[in-house]
């Protein structure tokens, strides 16, 4: 799967369309839509999220295309979806516990917020927590390894390949 393309709407929001069109991806252009974009990390943290979800969006339907295709995925690519995702949900754990506790409250001095800002993130925390569990659960590629031990390589280097322990 190609990394996701960014177009731009009505000249100031870009938009990713990757593999998957049910995941179209919005960045805010903020040097044309706030005041003062170079103070907003609320924009930019928002946007890395976004950027972080294509991307990983995009590494599983690369993985899964390789999967339909009777191809088995290496143990670097499991295990670099993995720490990929475990950056991304430190952030959005961090990300959001930054909203809850400083920004929100602050904000609430100002103006009332809705309830749908915090009710968001009990949302967004248990869709997170079901895809960390899944995430968490991928093991290495057995038949891949079995696929590796029979070729020459392997016969003349047996620590070539990356053999886990259960």
């Amino acid at each position: 799967c190609p990394r996701p393309k960014f177009t731009t709407q009505n000249s100031t929001v870009p938009t990713c369309t990757s593999r998957l069109p049910s995941h179209p991806l919005t960045l805010y252009i903020m040097s044309t839509t706030w005041p003062a974009p170079e103070l907003d990390g609320w924009t930019y943290a928002h946007n890395t999220i976004r950027l972080d979800e294509a991307d990983l969006l995009a590494t599983v339907a690369r993985l899964n295309e390789k999967a339909q295709a009777g191809e088995h995925a290496e143990d670097w690519e499991i295990e670099a979806l993995k720490t990929h995702w475990k950056m991304c949900y430190g952030f959005i754990e961090e990300h959001h516990h930054n909203e809850e506790a400083f920004i929100f409250p602050m904000i609430e001095t100002k103006v009332s917020l809705p309830d749908k800002m915090s009710d968001d993130h009990e949302v967004i925390e248990n869709q997170v927590q079901l895809i960390d569990g899944l995430v968490k659960s991928l093991n290495p590629d057995r038949i891949s390894d079995a696929a590796k031990a029979a070729t020459k390589d392997f016969m003349l280097s047996p620590t070539s390949i990356n053999v886990h322990s259960t």
